[in-house]
């Protein structure tokens, strides 16, 4: 805040004979701005530095008004933002018109020689103090106001419905800036500035109180009254505010890393298994970006604060020597200046920070479309306090990438089918050559044979369900779901037919006939018929024709047998071997492909260099996806309530978007006591994306992405009750872990409530059947980890040491288990984390050599096996090392290398 003493220059009490009778010579003050403004100091800061600041300032807040003010980032705190955006702008145009008369063009000499002109002299308290002042009070204010909002949005989310709506939000923004305005209605209303001619050809400028602050309550009392009131509750006041809900925040945001630091490795690979999105870096992200703001305000305006309260000691209580006033006036320079110094920062912190604001701002300078806003779907629709972000240009990108690889798949396959006898004498691709004797076809036709899908006749199976697609349409077993009798004969005639054809292919000599029967809609009456077909012979053909016929279908669709059938191609005569073997062209075809495929496939260096384009642009396009999802997670996060969502699908995460959009469209349209229902099961929760909708085990809610919205509801609606089975679950768990002499039960978090305590409890009730083996299982089963699992499981050893116990084992057969397994789960168990430990170090060493983004492994591998595969990879050629550089690496059971959604380059353990 521009400082009302400091700015107006007000040196001593005039007493000469120049004003009128009426004035009070106690009322008038002498406006001398050069003694009280050092030109030395000032003018460089005010004259030839602020300009330029405020210029800046001008063109980043103006870029902060334009991009803030879109319709699609219309968000309670966006619109905090653009009020003190506007309000620091103005604070510093209000002034600039002063700062460029007096301090650049050189008024200051002008009115050293010939005093201050008449418009100056009047207008320059406005322009100089009570303008920068109303608009830096409502700044203060409106910061404050944005650290309680966003103290209400981390620590208080069940308060937001009802203090940080949009409406709320605009009605207090405005009562800050009525009320920064009346704050200084007194000061401007009580005196005025006027100038007067002293002689020939000077002026002075005179300030004078009105008579009845010095009959009501004195001159002096009403300007310290003043002033202390301004250092109370636009300095001291604001700062403990401030410091307190920042505190608070930077607490809050604290625990939440310290908390994901302590679960970092364990989370890490169980989420890059399921495809989890770890949005726990996006959670806090607005909350960091909005504490910056306001940790630099603070380092700014608590020594503003302090030079005040300075001054005003020095001034009117003299607790200070008025040695010190001089000092104090050049603080009082300095501290205006930085005021001003950091306005333009806030812009690099919101591009710096905010991904929204980034790419709104970008859109400012395309042509090209980089949002679309979320459709206003159904009358229940209310306009949504986030943006959906999503590159046009890069959504259609993949569309142009499927096209050509499935060209070129198709030509690829095209060229493999086509024989020569070159491509069977010498394969050659990338250096690799292969030579294929006749002997070696005959002999290898004869081992592949039996993996073929291709049969002598010159079709396929996939040729063959493709003509039988109208039957499977006529005979679908859920076309009769109003008669469960035909229902049932389809279904169980289907089986048998499917059964019978895949029996066909490889070839078959001989297969026992079967007859089928099959409802179909009769189409002249729309009754019932039953269809007979007979199943005989090996001719596919044969057996699709009658079965369309049956069903009275057509038949012109049905595949002719392929030109491979009649060979194209017969081995050179020059040898007896040659003209006696009869090769399957079909199938040396098939070898040839697989052969050529696998050529190039294990070569680590090929499949790089070829993927390596694929993977930065999959990268990119996930970031992109990642940057946009934050607004759609914030925003379900806003209005639930919800802790965190975590998206834990092998999916893409691009799939998120319509979970996340379907969620929102049934909190829109659901009735108001069932949305109350379904906020309040979310409510400081963890709400999870997955296969299957069920309240989890450490009662938070999973829902299906591949289920519909009415389901979700259900489980919200009945998540109150089966939370209720949580102190169960923990009984159940501490009665088993006390059976097995207190070994340590481990319950997955994000399993199933209901079916993890049915599983205990089963496993619970079926020991305790057997009193004579308890005394064993306590014995064996003491320092163990235990996880129970479904009855289609068996007894296995974990890769953690870990004992997976079905809930229906035989107690015996468990016990007998456990008695040769406890020692050895101990044992790995024990080792496990040295194990870790050290691949944890192994990878970050090879991840710095390498130059990667990230490293990591399915869940599934052993460590032993992961730990030799990172040493390898280590050692790589540096071809490959430069295709990998600035990629994310992850060991797969995948038999193959590809690029995963997210770019990062999946390899199998024995590629390396």
């Amino acid at each position: 805040m521009l400082d009302l003493f400091n700015l107006l220059g007000w040196g001593t009490f005039w007493e000469g004979e120049d004003l009128p009778q009426s004035a009070s010579t106690r009322l008038v003050h002498i406006v001398n701005i050069s003694q009280s403004q050092p030109p030395w100091l000032a003018r460089p800061l005010y004259g030839l530095a602020a300009p330029i600041i405020i210029l800046i300032t001008l063109i980043t807040n103006s870029f902060i008004v334009v991009v803030l003010s879109n319709k699609n980032l219309r968000t309670p705190t966006n619109y905090i933002l653009l009020s003190m955006a506007i309000t620091e702008l103005m604070t510093g145009l209000s002034s600039c018109p002063w700062f460029l008369y007096y301090y650049t063009f050189g008024g200051l000499y002008h009115d050293q020689q010939y005093g201050l002109p008449d418009f100056w002299c009047k207008t320059h308290p406005y322009l100089a103090v009570h303008f920068p002042t109303i608009f830096h009070t409502a700044a203060i204010w409106l910061t404050v106001y944005l650290a309680i909002q966003r103290y209400i949005y981390v620590c208080l989310p069940s308060l937001v419905v009802k203090f940080c709506t949009p409406e709320k939000t605009k009605h207090i923004i405005i009562y800050i800036c009525i009320c920064a305005f009346v704050s200084e209605l007194p000061v401007m209303f009580t005196g005025y500035s006027v100038s007067l001619q002293t002689s020939n050809t000077t002026r002075s400028c005179f300030h004078k109180s009105v008579d009845i602050i010095d009959s009501v309550i004195g001159v002096d009392s009403w300007k310290a009254m003043m002033l202390c009131l301004r250092a109370i509750f636009v300095h001291i006041l604001p700062c403990v505010l401030l410091i307190i809900f920042t505190t608070c925040l930077f607490k809050t945001v604290n625990e939440a890393d310290r908390k994901r630091s302590i679960h970092q490795i364990p989370c890490r690979k169980t989420q890059s298994t399921s495809g989890c999105l770890s949005s726990n870096r996006l959670m806090h992200a607005t909350t960091r970006m909005l504490l910056v703001v306001i940790a630099i305000f603070l380092l700014i305006e608590i020594p503003v604060a302090l030079i005040f309260i300075m001054h005003l000691l020095v001034v009117f209580y003299q607790l200070l020597d008025m040695s010190d006033y001089k000092t104090v006036n050049n603080l009082l320079i300095i501290r205006n200046f930085l005021i001003i110094l950091t306005y333009p920062l806030n812009f690099a912190i919101y591009f710096g920070m905010s991904s929204s604001f980034k790419l709104q701002f970008r859109q400012l300078f395309s042509r090209q479309v980089l949002y679309i806003t979320s459709p206003a779907d159904g009358a229940g629709w209310r306009p949504r306090f986030s943006v959906q972000l999503i590159d046009i240009h890069k959504l259609r990108r993949p569309s142009r990438l499927m096209r050509k690889v499935t060209q070129g798949y198709g030509q690829k396959r095209m060229s493999a089918t086509a024989l020569d006898a070159a491509a069977m004498t010498d394969d050659t691709e990338n250096g690799v050559t292969t030579k294929l004797s006749l002997n070696s076809v005959a002999v290898l036709l004869s081992n592949i044979t039996n993996d073929c899908h291709m049969a002598t006749r010159g079709v396929s199976l996939h040729d063959v369900s493709i003509a039988l697609r109208p039957f499977y349409f006529a005979v679908h077993p859920d076309r009769f779901a109003r008669n469960p009798k035909a229902r049932a004969q389809n279904e169980k005639s289907l089986q048998v037919f499917n059964g019978y054809l895949n029996d066909l292919f490889p070839v078959t000599s001989t297969i026992r006939p079967i007859g089928v029967r099959f409802s179909i809609v009769n189409k002249d009456n729309n009754d019932l018929q039953d269809v007979d077909i007979t199943l005989s012979g090996t001719d596919p053909m044969q057996i699709v024709r009658h079965a369309l016929e049956s069903c009275k279908l057509p038949t012109k669709d049905i595949p002719v047998e392929s030109l491979s059938s009649s060979p194209s191609w017969s081995p050179s005569l020059g040898t007896h071997f040659a003209r006696n073997l009869n090769i399957n062209p079909d199938l040396l075809k098939i070898y040839l492909r697989k052969k050529k495929r696998q050529s190039a496939r294990n070569d680590l260096r090929f499949v790089l260099r070829n993927s390596r384009d694929a993977a930065i642009q999959k990268s990119k396009e996930a970031e992109l996806t990642k940057m946009t999802l934050k607004d759609d997670i914030d925003d379900v996060k806003w209005r639930t309530g919800a802790k965190d969502v975590v998206w834990q699908m092998d999916w893409a995460e691009s799939h998120m978007r319509r979970c996340l959009a379907n969620l929102n469209r049934l909190l829109d349209h659901s009735l108001p006591g069932d949305r109350e229902t379904i906020i309040h099961a979310l409510y400081k929760n963890v709400l999870r994306f997955g296969r299957g909708s069920f309240v989890c085990c450490d009662g938070s809610i999973q829902l299906g992405a591949d289920h519909v919205p009415e389901q979700w509801e259900q489980i919200c609606l009945e998540a109150s009750v089966r939370r209720s089975q949580l102190p169960q679950l923990r009984n159940a768990t501490a009665d088993l872990r006390q059976l097995l002499g207190g070994a340590v039960v481990i319950v997955p978090h994000h399993k199933g409530l209901a079916q993890t305590l049915q599983q205990i409890q089963s496993l619970s009730v079926r020991l305790r059947s057997r009193e004579d083996l308890l005394a064993d299982l306590a014995k064996h089963g003491k320092g163990t980890m235990i996880e129970v699992v479904t009855s289609y499981d068996e007894l296995a050893v974990g890769l953690d040491g870990r004992l997976l116990i079905p809930c229906n084992v035989d107690v015996a057969s468990f016990c007998t288990f456990l008695k040769d397994s406890a020692e050895a789960s101990r044992s790995v168990n024990r080792t496990m984390l040295q194990k870790m430990t050290e691949l944890e170090a192994d990878c970050l060493d090879c991840q710095r050599q390498l130059g990667l983004l990230s490293l990591e492994w399915d869940n599934g591998l052993r460590l032993d096996e992961v730990l030799e595969c990172v040493r390898r990879l280590r050692n790589i050629d540096e071809e490959a090392k430069k295709n990998l550089r600035g990629l994310g690496v992850k060991l797969s059971l995948n038999p193959n290398v590809f690029v995963m959604n997210d770019g990062r380059i999946s390899i199998p353990l024995n590629w390396i």
